[in-house]
């Protein structure tokens, strides 16, 4: 008859049971172990979920700290040589007037030339840090070409600062519709160091009076 070979038992490993769900939305993966449940999201799971992300206020102050973070922690991560700006309300030539990046300067110039009242956000009171694209364009290049290294970021603002009421004062006398504030609108932005001026030699000017009333000169 020859030797008989005796059958292992069979292991006895968790069994993964799919869930009684007409889309089997949720699956799940067996190994010897356990079972580890994964998620599949549906076309209009990634809707449903897009559609309340966008609903949700956001506090508009935390997006350039949490960049800051993020980039720094890639940075750390894969070893890899970065560079972080922070830019004070960019104005000047080629500016957009409308869309969600649009600056205050550009909009008021918009809704004079239109004959339409500014549209101020809050009170107006809110200040702002403006910086003509000049001389972030002239401290950017400083920046690429500098053996400097900075541990958190290059700021570019001119250090100055007015109110929103102030900027519309110098569009001379129009009318102005004062609207609901942003959550989370900063009350001010003014830059907070002088490192590109002292380790670089950047030199901004305040130009926005200058730059507003060359707009109708043309």
């Amino acid at each position: 008859d020859g030797p008989r070979i005796k059958k292992k038992a069979p292991h006895n490993y968790p069994k993964a049971e799919l869930p009684k769900s007409p889309l089997n939305k949720q699956t799940t993966v067996a190994d010897k172990h356990q079972a580890v449940p994964l998620l599949l999201k549906t076309n209009q799971d990634k809707k449903n979920e897009k559609s309340s992300l966008s609903s949700r206020p956001v506090d508009i102050r935390l997006v350039p700290v949490k960049s800051t973070n993020f980039t720094k922690e890639n940075s750390k991560t894969y070893n890899l040589e970065t560079i972080l700006f922070r830019f004070y309300n960019v104005y000047g030539e080629r500016m957009p007037s409308k869309g969600q990046y649009a600056p205050v300067i550009a909009i008021f110039s918009k809704q004079k030339e239109q004959n339409i009242p500014l549209t101020i956000t809050g009170d107006g009171e809110q200040r702002r840090d403006f910086t003509h694209i000049d001389d972030i364009v002239d401290g950017l290049i400083r920046i690429a070409e500098s053996d400097e290294k900075h541990e958190d970021a290059w700021e570019l603002g001119t250090g100055k600062n007015y109110s929103l009421n102030e900027v519309a004062d110098m569009f001379g006398d129009v009318k102005r519709e004062y609207v609901d504030d942003v959550k989370g609108n900063y009350r001010e932005t003014l830059r907070i160091n002088n490192d590109a001026i002292d380790r670089l030699g950047w030199q901004p000017t305040d130009k926005l009076k200058e730059y507003i009333k060359s707009l109708w000169k043309k």
